[in-house]
């Protein structure tokens, strides 16, 4: 093979190796509730946030179900239940569910004696996301650049053959 088939080749895994170095980074970042209460009275709220890398899918979920969806690099869910009971607060960025699962939150009727509780913030939780998997979009990407490569190299390799024979032959006419 010839030098520049050589460079071209190397010059492809060098790009193919950049692009799996960069996919690799992904979506890291804390997650934080403003308080850690487990349990809320009916007119309270929850305030849940993700700061994340920018660009990140950020999906919010209330018992299983996603309630908010977004782009971001800075999330944030307010949760107000409208009535009693048990309530899962769960978080997925990148598709990647938050490794301390979803937040258990009980809401209880105020009692009718006492008068109104004030939640004082407590200090924030940080919670910070595994890194996703390479996704199969990406590898397929990496697979069609490694084998465009190689045609291309082939192709070069070939052409360079071609023109040496043929500029041989028009030397010796």
């Amino acid at each position: 093979m010839g030098k520049i088939t050589i460079l071209i080749i190397a010059f492809s895994l060098i790009i193919v190796t950049t692009i799996s170095s960069i996919q690799s980074v992904k979506a890291t970042g804390s997650v934080s509730e403003n308080w850690s209460k487990d349990t809320i009275y009916l007119n309270e709220t929850v305030v849940f946030t993700a700061e994340v890398n920018p660009s990140s899918h950020v999906e919010w979920y209330l018992d299983g179900v996603v309630v908010q969806s977004e782009y971001t690099s800075s999330s944030r869910y307010i949760f107000a239940p409208i009535a009693l009971g048990t309530y899962m607060i769960g978080l997925a960025v990148d598709g990647i569910t938050n490794p301390m699962g979803p937040k258990k939150v009980t809401v209880i009727a105020e009692p009718t004696s006492a008068p109104t509780p004030i939640p004082t913030p407590t200090q924030v939780p940080t919670i910070t996301p595994s890194p996703p998997p390479a996704s199969s979009n990406f590898q397929l990407t990496q697979s069609i650049l490694v084998a465009i490569s190689i045609v291309v190299g082939i192709v070069v390799a070939v052409s360079m053959a071609y023109f040496k024979t043929h500029r041989k032959n028009k030397l010796s006419d």
